[in-house]
């Protein structure tokens, strides 16, 4: 039998997407092995979203190659998409596109191709519910549901739109009935995902939009908690906010794709909205779900940033409750505006940028622990005596047994442990 080893790099859509390829080679017959170790294939499934994610997918295909000699090596995802023939490194033997992914068993099934193929049929226009739609790795007590691909933004920086295509949305029928499949196969918990989640809808039926699918998988009543992917701040509508605010099983947590506070950025960088949008949303937010997780993806030293603008974006975290922040130096992406504008900043001067926004993020997280201290949460627990939070607080438990892995339990945070709380069971 057939063992092949999958490693997946980057964001919650293509570690969705990593899984249900786990998925459909195990359902064809082939055995699924841990990577790194031995295999007779290995799939790297890469990531290009900054010129960082190129360099780690690089290292993975050189470790994939390296961890398992003599093995079939593929490469597949956003990488492979965008660049493939900078994935076609030493020893690697098919490099597959998106559009062929669903072909990757049977190309492993054809064995060794006498010299390195390229795969590269044109992208999906449409988002169905074939066999790499979705995907739940084995043995975890959270899933994710993909019900959006693609990006029709265009944001200055992102090359996402080039290796994704243009959005696209599963229709709601076909979302819910995969979520009541994973509801049978024990999920507790399901994140909702997509590359541009808020554009939900896409070439459906006019009035489909991310609400009208919540309240349908909310009506489902299958799961105990769903959970979103990222927003842009312009999709936390009053639709949205009401529905935080009444349905018990959307977790209160919310990550938004924030990237700047400066208004002269965010036109540089094509966003839909500006700082007064975000603070008013938050704010909103915020009144009507006290208690809600909040954090958000920025980019530091963005071309054309002024010492000024990246105070602007300083002072806007540090006014909102933010709970932690996700900071991605800028990196320039080939074929993108950003990249042609001029305004580039010295990498010395981006690193001491990103090093100051992670100086904030660290307070951020501080004293969203401290506001935990002494409240009891809902905890999913998972493996290794840890869980999280439906405000997605990481949470360890002290130092007795851990409730087993798949339960929800109500544990009183107890200390601030850096990087996650510390819990007591209650119950």
């Amino acid at each position: 039998m057939t063992r092949v080893a999958i490693t997946t790099l980057g964001c919650r859509t293509n570690q969705e997407e990593g899984s249900a390829l786990a998925r459909l080679l195990a359902a064809q017959g082939f055995t699924v092995v841990p990577f790194p170790g031995p295999a007779d294939a290995v799939v790297v499934n890469t990531c290009t979203v900054t010129s960082g994610a190129d360099a780690d997918s690089r290292r993975a295909i050189r470790r994939a190659v390296a961890s398992a000699p003599g093995a079939l090596v593929l490469v597949t995802g956003c990488y492979a998409q965008v660049s493939p023939q900078a994935a076609a490194l030493p020893g690697v033997h098919y490099v597959v596109g998106h559009g062929a992914a669903r072909r990757i068993p049977e190309l492993i099934a054809m064995g060794r191709p006498s010299r390195v193929t390229v795969l590269a049929p044109p992208l999906p226009r449409r988002l169905d519910d074939g066999p790499l739609a979705h995907g739940a790795a084995g043995g975890r007590t959270r899933a994710f549901l993909k019900v959006q691909d693609g990006c029709d933004a265009f944001c200055s920086f992102c090359i996402v739109p080039f290796a994704r295509g243009r959005s696209r949305s599963l229709p709601i029928a076909a979302a819910v009935a995969r979520l009541r499949a994973l509801a049978l196969e024990g999920y507790r918990e399901v994140t909702v995902t997509g590359i541009h989640l808020g554009d939900y809808g896409r070439g459906l039926p006019p009035g489909t939009d991310l609400v009208s699918l919540l309240r349908a998988l909310l009506e489902a009543d299958v799961v105990p908690r769903l959970r979103l992917s990222s927003l842009f701040p312009s999709h936390l509508t009053d639709d949205l906010v009401r529905l935080f605010e009444t349905a018990p099983a959307l977790v209160p947590h919310v990550h938004l794709s924030l990237q700047s506070g400066d208004d002269g950025v965010l036109a540089r960088m094509r966003r839909p909205y500006r700082r007064a949008d975000v603070e008013r949303a938050v704010r909103r937010l915020v009144e009507r779900v006290p208690d809600v997780g909040l954090g958000a993806d920025l980019i530091a030293g963005f071309p054309g940033e002024t010492p000024e603008a990246a105070a602007a974006t300083v002072s806007l975290v540090e006014s909102l409750p933010f709970g932690y922040l996700h900071v991605f130096p800028y990196s320039p992406r080939r074929g993108t505006l950003a990249a042609r504008q001029g305004g580039a900043l010295g990498p010395d001067e981006v690193r001491r940028r990103a090093a100051r926004l992670r100086e904030v993020a660290a307070g951020r997280r501080a004293a969203w622990h401290r506001r935990a201290i002494g409240r009891v949460v809902e905890v999913l627990v998972e493996a290794g005596g840890e869980g999280r939070s439906r405000e997605y607080l990481k949470v360890r438990f002290d130092g007795r047994p851990a409730p087993p892995a798949g339960r929800l339990v109500r544990a009183e945070v107890t200390a601030d442990l850096g990087e996650a709380v510390l819990a007591r069971a209650v119950e």
